[in-house]
């Protein structure tokens, strides 16, 4: 039987990440290993692995039936020389805890991946809803900035339109880049009202 493909280790994110967090690092390494922008021979493959890994991953069914057959493969199997391997009969084993131990090796390795697949620890979430605001904040600065110039420029070309006349001085001039300031400044707030509301 093939080995089960670890999809958590391609996307490089822990078992218990929510849905953003594998979809943050499926959009980082897509950008990272896309054929169009890593030229090494090595990136289609890695591409096929990790959108491979991303369409089990993103669907919270496929998800849920990927990390039972993760968990199955991950226990151990008995060996053919196993007394139950051949009769078919239930084993009961003989096996005797060492002084001080309470649980089977099997136990301990069930109790150690409960423990992995545990939620993730509330301050990664915070700081990855804290990464994700602050790359919000800028993204909507950056378009207010655009914007901002986008309408000086234009309520400025209206002016001159209108009052050529009165741009042939230097006063004129320096009056109607002035009045194009202040008419610019509200609608400016106006758009970086309606970007924070997005």
């Amino acid at each position: 039987m093939p080995e089960l493909k670890n999809y958590y280790r391609i996307l490089q994110v822990d078992p218990s990440a929510e849905t953003e967090i594998i979809t943050a690092a499926y959009r980082r390494l897509a950008q990272k290993y896309h054929p169009d922008a890593n030229r090494s021979p090595d990136a289609t493959r890695r591409m096929q692995e990790i959108n491979e890994a991303y369409g089990v991953l993103s669907n919270p069914e496929k998800r849920a039936h990927y990390n039972l057959l993760l968990s199955a493969s991950a226990q151990p199997r008995p060996r053919p020389d196993y007394p139950h391997a051949s009769s078919g009969g239930s084993y009961q084993g003989d096996y005797q805890p060492r002084a001080g131990q309470t649980q089977s090796p099997n136990q301990e390795a069930y109790r150690r991946r409960a423990a992995q697949s545990a939620p993730p620890h509330p301050q990664a979430n915070a700081r990855y809803r804290a990464a994700q605001k602050d790359e919000e904040t800028e993204k909507s600065n950056r378009q207010l900035g655009y914007g901002f110039i986008i309408i000086y420029f234009t309520v400025l070309f209206g002016l001159l339109y209108f009052f050529g006349r009165a741009a042939s001085t230097i006063w004129g001039m320096l009056f109607i880049l002035v009045i194009a300031a202040v008419i610019t400044i509200p609608l400016v707030f106006r758009l970086d009202d309606f970007l924070r509301k997005r």
